[in-house]
């Protein structure tokens, strides 16, 4: 998984995964949901305009594209997007 970085951004938390999404809120959990919510739009868009890797282009991370396809999985399987993204189940009542 790549690193998740956490810092405070004009009194909100801000969750950054590798540099390809962000999510802020005025807690962690919501800014871990903000983030989820946010990876997921991003899989989608790379889903759906068919990323193709060229030599001629900027190196993409290729295990991001895996992530990204993998999210979407979980998530239409009804799976844990949570759980994948930060490494344990979301324990909330």
């Amino acid at each position: 998984m790549p690193p998740l970085c956490l810092k405070e951004v004009a009194g909100q938390c801000e969750l950054s995964l590798a540099g390809w999404a962000t999510g802020r809120g005025e807690s962690l959990q919501a800014a871990g949901d903000n983030l989820v919510a946010n990876l997921l739009v991003l899989a989608r868009r790379v889903r759906d305009t068919n990323v193709v890797v060229s030599s001629e282009m900027p190196r993409l991370d290729l295990r991001m594209l895996e992530l990204m396809d993998e999210l979407l999985c979980i998530a239409a399987d009804g799976g844990d997007v949570r759980a994948r993204v930060f490494g344990a189940a979301d324990r909330a009542a």
